[in-house]
């Protein structure tokens, strides 16, 4: 299982906890949750890293639970993410959204998405990362070159930024989603996957 997943709704709330061998129980003390009742504060997130630094009481893992995590204002999405970064191999962290591209992408980029969609067909997508060194671009063009379904894969990347550009102008996003488009138009034109991928991460690295 990922360290950080996101998800859409409590049923798949359930589903994880079971794999974690956990019960949504208030009276969990391996359990934090972040909610409307707590507050989503950048000091309620604060809280995370004094919840971490101690292993579990009662099970395997602990498990940091931040529902409509949307909410978050983008200093407490900031302090999220230095708990993302390098969490203990004890701690767990799901995020429930239902506009899970109205985080920061940093945010996204290291997190698994399991969304479901109203015909309940899972769709599991993870944010392209441009801010890494070419030799992990290239690896991540590789990878990518695989997907049976390319394009929509791409569609799903602009979907994000865009959305990241309704929040806050950002010029490298512009950019990136300009590069996207291009990505696509190329591979219509019968351009090999790799190419056009490393042609893509290049161009923005």
């Amino acid at each position: 299982m990922f360290p950080t997943t996101i998800i859409s709704n409590f049923s798949q709330l359930e589903n994880l906890l079971k794999k974690l061998q956990h019960k949504l129980d208030i009276n969990n003390p391996d359990i934090l949750i972040i909610d409307k009742q707590t507050g989503w504060s950048i000091d309620q997130v604060r809280k995370i890293r004094k919840f971490s630094q101690s292993r579990a009481l009662k099970h395997s893992h602990k498990i940091v639970i931040i529902k409509q995590a949307h909410q978050l204002r983008n200093d407490a999405q900031n302090a999220l993410l230095k708990n993302l970064e390098e969490p203990p191999e004890y701690l767990y962290f799901i995020l429930i959204s239902s506009k899970p591209y109205a985080l920061i992408p940093t945010i996204l980029s290291r997190a698994h998405l399991q969304l479901e969609n109203n015909q309940t067909k899972t769709e599991e997508t993870k944010i392209l990362n441009f801010d890494i060194p070419p030799k992990q671009l290239l690896l991540q063009s590789d990878q990518l070159a695989q997907l049976d379904n390319l394009p929509a894969f791409l569609e799903q990347q602009i979907k994000i930024y865009q959305q990241q550009l309704l929040k806050q102008a950002d010029r490298h996003h512009t950019q990136i989603i300009k590069q996207l488009f291009l990505t696509i138009k190329m591979l219509k034109q019968n351009v090999k996957a790799k190419f056009a991928l490393d042609y893509l991460f290049l161009s923005l690295s």
